[in-house]
């Protein structure tokens, strides 16, 4: 998995790339505590670049959405498609998050 972000006041872009499994759980958690404990609040996840995504991936998004709401933030998932749509479908966690089309439209709603 590749990860990256940009923090914008009490918002940040974290993009992540490529297959989010089980070994990427602590440099997934690493970068978002990063992130919280500098004073973010809300989360736009961009996952238009992940391929695919396990179990423990997934309680990773868990636990960033508790986080943010933890410290009255949000979590939006951006352009999530493909194989881990169909994930977040069938596991019925779709119901759970904030989805968006696009990083602009995240943005929007969280303002």
């Amino acid at each position: 998995m590749r990860i990256s972000h940009e923090d914008h006041g009490d918002t940040s872009l974290v993009a992540i790339a490529g297959d989010f499994n089980s070994e990427d759980v602590d440099q997934y958690r690493r970068c978002l505590t990063d992130r919280f404990e500098s004073g973010v609040r809300n989360i736009v996840l961009d996952m238009a670049g992940l391929e695919s995504i396990d179990s423990a991936a997934m309680e990773m998004l868990l636990w960033t959405s508790e986080e943010a709401v933890d410290r009255s933030g949000r979590l939006k998932l951006v352009a999530a498609g493909g194989t881990v749509a169909e994930v977040l479908r069938v596991t019925r966690l779709a119901r759970r998050f904030e989805l968006a089309t696009t990083v602009e439209e995240a943005a929007r709603a969280l303002r």
